[in-house]
């Protein structure tokens, strides 16, 4: 449904999709011309009180940025670890409390 929402407000188009396991499908949007997903999203897991949206930053080494959030005060939330497709990702909150992730491609 909430694909449907978006395709609708935005012309966004499925750009592939990975089985996350228990958590379900996670599915990549983009424009509907050709080039690289812009996002994706996947079902709210039952312990979330809500929905949320999060920034991903490409980073060319996770380690080493998950080190330098905690060295400037902020707090990394969950990982470094791999996620499907290879890429590595961490997810972190900055010293005013707001959250965003980091994501190291595979390929770089």
């Amino acid at each position: 449904a909430a694909f449907a929402f978006y395709k609708a407000l935005f012309g966004w188009v499925e750009k592939g999709s990975m089985d996350m396991g228990p958590q379900g499908t996670y599915r990549m949007f983009g424009r509907p011309e050709d080039g690289p997903a812009m996002g994706g999203f996947a079902k709210k897991m039952p312990q979330m009180p809500a929905g949320m949206w999060s920034y991903y930053i490409t980073v060319p080494d996770v380690d080493h940025a998950a080190n330098r959030i905690r060295e400037s005060g902020g707090k990394v939330l969950a990982g470094p670890h791999e996620v499907p497709g290879g890429g590595r990702m961490v997810q972190a909150m900055d010293v005013q409390g707001a959250m965003f992730a980091l994501y190291q491609n595979p390929q770089a």
